[in-house]
């Protein structure tokens, strides 16, 4: 717990000097090709929502509280750093049409508004929780869509950055998303999906209901877009 605290201080002071920086800048920017003096727009997605609660914690804790206050943290850090940052949703609610009458239907209409609003975007971040059987399975996993070279590129820094100030101990490694993964499948910009934790693993649920380490977990991703629009956002 000790430790926790002073990584929590430690995260809390650089969050502070990043707030500095930022502010004697205007926005953040791209620099590369046609995007040049553009301000980057971030879409972060909190999944489920609504009628879709995602997984389930043993404790009956839902997946898409934990995505909400996590994506909320996220944003609310990149919006600071000069970031156009849009939101699929900041409320417990879906995005699907309101005259769905099946949960398919709804889950459908759901996944295309939120493709809609990847589209618009030069970089996703979608927020998410794991569950597997074995309840000792844990730590951050980064998935990154294969239909841009730069998506690799945003999961890797994301992912250096949580390991870094969070979990130094994960080795859990960058996975492409398959078909099964709508959205990472069907987006053409750079996207990312981080599956922030195990709601299976007790002591990481915890950790995971803790609203200081969701702002850890917050800071740690806007660090990582941060990091990547450094890059210029480009491959290496």
């Amino acid at each position: 717990m000790k430790r926790q605290q002073r990584l929590g201080i430690a995260i809390t002071c650089v969050f502070c000097a990043v707030l500095l920086l930022a502010a004697l800048s205007e926005q953040v920017v791209f620099t590369d090709g046609e995007s040049r003096g553009t301000r980057v727009r971030v879409v972060v997605d909190a999944g489920h929502g609504g009628f879709d609660g995602g997984a389930k914690a043993p404790d009956g804790t839902e997946e898409k509280t934990l995505n909400l206050c996590i994506a909320r943290s996220a944003a609310a850090m990149l919006r600071v750093c000069g970031y156009e940052v849009v939101m699929t949703r900041d409320t417990d609610e879906g995005l699907q049409h309101t005259d769905d009458a099946t949960i398919r239907a709804k889950k459908v209409s759901d996944m295309q508004a939120r493709l809609s609003l990847y589209e618009e975007a030069q970089a996703v971040i979608s927020i998410h929780q794991n569950m597997f059987a074995a309840q000792n399975c844990r730590g951050t996993q980064v998935f990154y869509s294969p239909n841009h070279p730069r998506s690799k590129v945003l999961a890797t820094c994301v992912r250096e950055k949580v390991l870094s100030q969070l979990q130094p101990d994960n080795t859990r490694e960058l996975k492409a998303g398959n078909k099964e993964i709508f959205l990472l499948h069907k987006t053409t910009v750079p996207a990312i999906l981080v599956e922030c934790g195990f709601l299976s693993n007790p002591q990481e649920l915890e950790m995971l209901k803790d609203d200081t380490y969701q702002r850890q977990l917050g800071f740690s991703i806007a660090c990582g877009m941060l990091q990547y629009t450094a890059q210029g956002g480009s491959a290496a």
